[in-house]
């Protein structure tokens, strides 16, 4: 299979990439390797996957230049999106809103553009722990019919993106792990 990963140097994509790697599939990841972190500790996850003679292919690309993105993908045969490019931390969403929206909003949109105009089958997003708002109830669960991220650009059913599309939170099973400033 081959498969595209955005955000392939954040600490998911590099392990769901890895993943995909160990099983025999080729890999192709994209991330924009941003300064909100570490930039080093990214460029180290991504000497991890070309350590063992992988089928990996990076190019950095963001997400919100559409055409450079467009280039990238229009060249491949994709089986598989799986779209984990985001701006990290809800507190800088505040600070920088415009970083927030073009990486979360409309970076998923270039995605999603991307899917359809080349007849990617599949389309796997992580979404925002900005679906759970200001919900302080532990065992909150998210209602699919009511989320907010993902619905500004994909209603399932609306004839707009007709493709086998999930949507998955990874809030919970990082809780501990998450850096300080990008807790909710």
């Amino acid at each position: 299979m081959k498969i595209l990963i955005t955000g392939v140097a954040g600490f998911i994509g590099m392990h769901v990439a890895k993943r995909f790697l160990e099983k025999g599939h080729k890999v192709f990841g994209v991330d924009n390797l941003n300064d909100y972190y570490d930039v080093q500790l990214k460029k180290d996850r991504l000497e991890n996957l070309n350590e063992k003679n992988y089928k990996f292919v990076f190019k950095k690309i963001d997400i919100t230049e559409y055409e450079k993105l467009s280039v990238f993908v229009k060249d491949q045969v994709f089986d598989l999106v799986i779209h984990l490019a985001a701006q990290a931390g809800v507190r800088y969403s505040i600070v920088n809103p415009h970083a927030y929206i073009d990486s979360n909003v409309t970076g998923f949109l270039n995605v999603l553009e991307i899917c359809k105009n080349n007849q990617i089958k599949h389309l796997i997003y992580a979404s925002s722990s900005s679906v759970y708002g200001n919900n302080k109830k532990k065992d909150f669960v998210v209602d699919p019919n009511t989320m907010q991220i993902g619905q500004v650009t994909y209603i399932p059913g609306s004839g707009l993106f007709e493709k086998v599309t999930n949507a998955v939170t990874f809030e919970e099973a990082f809780r501990p792990y998450v850096f300080e400033e990008t807790a909710s």
